[in-house]
């Protein structure tokens, strides 16, 4: 599978998909687990599945992008369409610290962007159009991405400790994190409120498999529909 180039700077990306070699697996695997293996180190069972073309749901559309600079594999951009949330949701972005600077300017808004495009195309190909775009990120990153024009929606968002595997350590625990949403046209058409909570429930019920009944999921939905209309 070939390289896609990301722009101009040497960077570039293989969509680590069935028909990727099982090298690229491997890279993707090593590099995720460098940057979050002790918090989603079970995220890389997904990626496998991913690879092995068995998603677990016909309406979740997914990618997992190696990431390379000047042919060299050194990071990750794994994300999924959810089009019955008509949401993307983006799971984890990382780069070995080797390479942070040597990496192109502005690499991360041009990235997010090829993403957006990416999936905005897909899901219009199947008659959805999306409201936006949604990952979860700690506080200490919030002003890094306000200042590249995403919302932080006043939602005191939470989210599983152990991701979508945290059935297999127990009861069901939280921890802090902030949502972080890009709309799209229709998103900021319909406004804050619709995107923040299409975007919980992409997360909650559908990637991490939170229940429905739970209360702090309910508790975050609540806050979603106070938030003002307006952007």
């Amino acid at each position: 599978m070939n390289l896609v180039p990301l722009g101009e700077g040497g960077l570039a990306y293989i969509d680590v998909l069935p028909g990727a070699s099982l090298n690229a697996l491997e890279e993707l695997v090593a590099i995720h687990l460098q940057h979050f293996g002790d918090a989603y180190g079970e995220a890389t069972r997904d990626f496998r599945k991913a690879w092995e073309g068995s998603s677990p749901d016909p309406k979740i559309i997914e990618h997992q992008w190696l990431l390379h600079l000047n042919g060299v594999p050194c990071g990750e951009l794994v994300f999924s369409i959810n089009l019955s949330r008509r949401m993307v949701d983006r799971h984890f972005t990382s780069v070995r610290k080797e390479f942070r600077p040597q990496m192109p300017e502005g690499w991360i808004p041009l990235a997010t962007k090829a993403v957006a495009d990416l999936c905005l195309s897909e899901a219009e190909s199947v008659g959805v159009d999306l409201l936006g775009m949604m990952s979860e990120i700690a506080p200490k990153h919030v002003a890094g991405w306000r200042r590249l024009g995403l919302f932080q929606p006043d939602i005191d968002y939470l989210e599983p400790v152990h991701g979508n595997y945290w059935r297999q350590f127990g009861d069901l625990e939280f921890t802090p994190m902030v949502a972080n949403i890009l709309p799209f046209p229709a998103g900021r058409e319909a406004g804050l409120a619709v995107i923040a909570e299409a975007g919980v429930r992409s997360f909650l019920l559908d990637y991490y498999d939170v229940p429905d009944d739970n209360k702090t999921f309910g508790q975050i939905v609540d806050r979603c529909r106070d938030l003002p209309p307006a952007w």
